[in-house]
């Protein structure tokens, strides 16, 4: 994957997707659309998802254990990275059949 990154129409292509997803979970998670947030980032969106449901007004919480706002950025950037690289991958996938149809066209 990083060879295929260097090209710098990938490149580009992912971190469009990268800023995108970015921006959308943001709105969603600051809105508190956890429902939205976890269908438009399904399968990666559950830890988020079950993360934020800890919270308890103050911090977070899980099995009664006050739990550090660390987890809350690692998980919630870990969701935007692992969902920002599958929709690439779909890009990238898409992005190939539509050039092979074009040249054997």
């Amino acid at each position: 994957m990083e060879e295929y990154l260097m090209n710098t129409k990938n490149l580009k292509a992912f971190l469009l997707i990268l800023v995108v997803v970015l921006l959308i979970d943001w709105f969603l998670g600051a809105a508190g659309l956890h429902k939205l947030f976890l269908l438009a980032n399904i399968p990666f969106g559950v830890a988020n998802v079950w993360f934020e449901s800890h919270w308890v007004g103050t911090h977070y919480e899980v099995s009664g254990r006050t739990v550090g706002e660390n987890w809350a950025f690692l998980i919630f950037f870990g969701t935007i990275f692992a969902q920002s690289c599958f929709y690439f991958l779909l890009w990238s996938i898409w992005h190939k059949r539509r050039t092979v149809r074009r040249e054997t066209a």
